[in-house]
């Protein structure tokens, strides 16, 4: 009499159940990961939408040789205010752009309510020009507390 042997099809439960376990450990560690990234992407793309205005500011303080109020207090707000007000039309996550000073230069882009900013929902990035032998540089700095400093780009993890 012949005797047939059964041959093992498929998993078994415990095989199944360890696979799930793994991809449920898996996805806990990069879930909060992926969230911290997409946060960071979105204050880029914050700072990146006004870089061109920044540009244009930096160009125009290069022609003047200075950062002055005497050249500068009226047209700072006079000649930007448009293209701010466009940079907030195209960006979801920006909600205000303004002049902290005239005299200065200095910038502050206030974050959008929205929550896919985090903790960084209405904190301010100030930008701040300063014109040194013949070029202009950028600072920036914040009011983000500092436990959420990380999702911030270096150069604007400074206090303000």
């Amino acid at each position: 009499m012949q005797t047939m042997q059964k041959v093992q099809q498929g998993f078994t439960l415990i095989e199944l159940m360890i696979v799930v376990a793994i991809i449920g450990i898996l996805a806990s560690v990069a879930l909060p990961a992926y969230t911290t990234y997409m946060v960071k992407s979105r204050v880029a793309t914050v700072l990146v939408s006004a870089d061109g205005v920044r540009a244009q500011m930096a160009a125009d303080i290069q022609e003047a040789a200075d950062i002055d109020s005497n050249n500068h207090a009226q047209t700072f707000t006079t000649l930007y205010t448009t293209d701010f007000a466009n940079v907030v039309a195209n960006n979801a996550f920006v909600s205000a752009i303004v002049f902290v000073d005239d005299a200065t230069g200095e910038i502050q882009i206030t974050l959008a309510d929205d929550p896919k900013l985090d903790n960084l929902r209405t904190d301010n990035l100030f930008y701040t020009p300063a014109y040194v032998g013949g070029t202009v540089t950028w600072s920036c700095s914040t009011d983000t507390d500092a436990a959420d400093m990380d999702l911030l780009p270096p150069e604007c993890r400074n206090v303000n």
